[in-house]
């Protein structure tokens, strides 16, 4: 047990993808720990996905482009475009990733209004901003908030997924953008 650590299993870092199924409320919240030698294929996925890094550098590879990506950065990654996380093997990611299914646009109103704001706000195919101390501490506190309703299940838990989504989606447009240009990927 590292000192990090203290009353706490030890964090499993993944070489590889651990993929899980969206379950039928369309929400699911999870944490991914790369190690050094994580690798990922370029994949679409039918789900929106609200990830913030917590830990590390890396990139988003998409199309013939990349966006660098590092610590305290929060992005949204639309449904059904292509793409992979590369990590800096001196400093790999550590992702907390709210996925949500289209129909989750559809049955709550306030994030169907949100989407088109982010779309006029950002430039870029995939909003990214930085977060400072304050928004640091929140986005944190809302997916540890997420991770226990998820085990804990039921409608409750259902309905603060629905809270904590929005609450994202408020903090990506609040932040500060990171305007990182992409580039050519190698």
């Amino acid at each position: 047990m590292s000192s990090g650590q203290i009353g706490r299993e030890p964090i499993l870092r993944r070489s590889r993808p651990a993929y899980r199924p969206m379950p039928e409320s369309g929400l699911l919240v999870l944490e991914s720990h790369h190690s050094a030698s994580f690798s990922l294929e370029f994949r679409r996925f039918d789900f929106h996905k609200l990830c913030w890094i917590p830990v590390g550098r890396g990139a988003l590879e998409y199309d013939k482009s990349r966006l660098p990506l590092g610590k305290d950065e929060l992005l949204l990654i639309p449904a059904g475009d292509e793409h992979r996380f590369v990590d800096n093997p001196s400093a790999p990611l550590t992702l907390v990733i709210a996925c949500f299914a289209d129909r989750i646009l559809e049955e709550n109103q306030s994030l169907k209004l949100l989407i088109p704001e982010v779309k006029s706000r950002f430039d870029t195919p995939y909003p990214a901003v930085h977060l400072h101390s304050y928004r640091r501490g929140a986005v944190r506190d809302i997916y540890k908030r997420m991770l226990l309703e998820q085990s804990r299940g039921g409608p409750e838990a259902v309905a603060v997924l629905h809270a904590g989504i929005l609450e994202l989606m408020v903090h990506l447009l609040r932040g500060e953008p990171t305007n990182k240009a992409t580039s050519l990927s190698r």
